[in-house]
């Protein structure tokens, strides 16, 4: 009678453990997962910023009035598409 309980008790606590390992492991695994998907994101956010400031770094060299507008001089005046700004005096 006695060897049967302590059988009957090594088998409940076998039992537990194996559900505790699982469980452990599940949660273990769902961490791996988040931390996978939360780096995934963390790396596109990185390259985001990091084309998003060269685009900025090349847009901040651009001169949209030289772009738009050919301002230059022709002798004493002022050009500005080829139409002569002043007057002569």
């Amino acid at each position: 009678k006695l060897r049967q309980r302590r059988q009957q008790v090594g088998r409940v606590v076998r039992d537990e453990t194996s559900v505790q390992l699982r469980d452990w492991s599940n949660r273990q695994n769902k961490a791996n997962r988040n931390r996978d998907v939360a780096l995934e994101e963390y790396e596109t956010a990185f390259v985001s910023h990091r084309e998003a400031q060269k685009w900025l770094q090349l847009a901040q060299e651009w001169n949209v009035t030289n772009d738009c507008f050919h301002i230059w001089h022709r002798g004493a005046f002022g050009t500005i598409n080829g139409l002569r700004l002043g007057s002569e005096v």
